[in-house]
């Protein structure tokens, strides 16, 4: 279908039965908000997210899953020219930051053990 041809110049398909296939599509209502509205929703969509970002943020910061990441940052600060932990023939030096899996577990096993909850 070509969209430079409008809808009423286009066939109708005709049923087997002789009748229209269908009526022709009438255009789509469109509504059109004040520009006032438009910057408002979009101040408070803005504040919405704000909003959101933080309380992810702090989320993840309270419960720990944000350790990694800062594991990562420190490791790259303290390491600078080791990047990767590969030698420039790909020899590993045995540097290389711990995988997701490994700091936890380091984390989890390097933490005291007490018979108590409190």
């Amino acid at each position: 279908m070509d969209p430079s041809v409008p809808d009423t110049a286009r066939p109708v398909p005709v049923a087997p039965g002789g009748g229209a296939g269908r009526a022709p599509s009438l255009p789509a209502r469109t509504r059109s908000f004040p520009t006032w509205a438009s910057s408002l929703l979009a101040r408070a969509w803005s504040s919405v997210r704000s909003i959101a970002a933080t309380v992810r943020w702090y989320t993840r910061e309270l419960m720990g899953d944000a350790a990694y990441d800062h594991y990562l940052a420190r490791w790259a600060v303290e390491h600078p020219t080791e990047g990767s932990g590969a030698h420039h023939d790909g020899a590993s030096d045995g540097h290389a930051p711990m995988s997701r899996r490994e700091f936890w577990r380091h984390r989890i096993d390097s933490t005291p053990v007490e018979g108590r909850c409190c």
